[in-house]
């Protein structure tokens, strides 16, 4: 799949020269950082306010957040194995994250359900060394790869029948 000018997605590679899209990030805006919402993190932790799936809507919505959709699906879609997504990223900043989520929206479009989720920041876009990345510099574009393989789970109580 490949995200089209349109905030679409599609079935190919997109082969439009110079295809950019862009938006500001800006911590010091006054509805703060894009929240994570749902996931595998500890809740009431940071931002984090609650584990597992939950409506993206609220993140999706804002200005500072590129969403891309499908055509409507009429059957289920398996997702099975790796979940990878590839970037061609710029920034003014000499480290950035940058976040993908896959989401379930729902047939009327009042929600978007966290499948899966992953991130990439980019002091370790070369691997996880102690010596990390070298900084981004401006106007440079990076091709990064990012792994959706954090999958919105809640604790579960395990028990075995004796």
């Amino acid at each position: 799949m490949a995200w089209r000018p349109d905030f679409k997605l599609a079935a190919s590679p997109v082969t439009t020269a110079n295809h950019v899209l862009d938006y500001i990030y800006d911590p010091s805006r006054k509805d703060g950082i894009a929240p994570m919402l749902g996931g595998n993190k500890l809740p009431d932790v940071g931002v984090v306010s609650a584990c597992g799936t939950a409506d993206q809507q609220p993140r999706d919505n804002r200005t500072d957040v590129l969403v891309f959709n499908s055509a409507k699906l009429f059957e289920d879609v398996p997702i099975v194995g790796a979940v990878r997504v590839t970037l061609s990223v710029s920034s003014t900043a000499k480290d950035t994250d940058f976040f993908v989520a896959l989401s379930d929206v729902s047939a009327d479009g009042s929600k978007a359900m966290l499948v899966r989720y992953g991130m990439m920041r980019m002091r370790w876009r070369n691997g996880g060394d102690s010596a990390g990345s070298p900084p981004m510099e401006p106007g440079n574009v990076y091709e990064i790869d990012v792994d959706l393989s954090l999958l919105p789970t809640s604790s579960r109580r395990v028990t075995k029948s004796e």
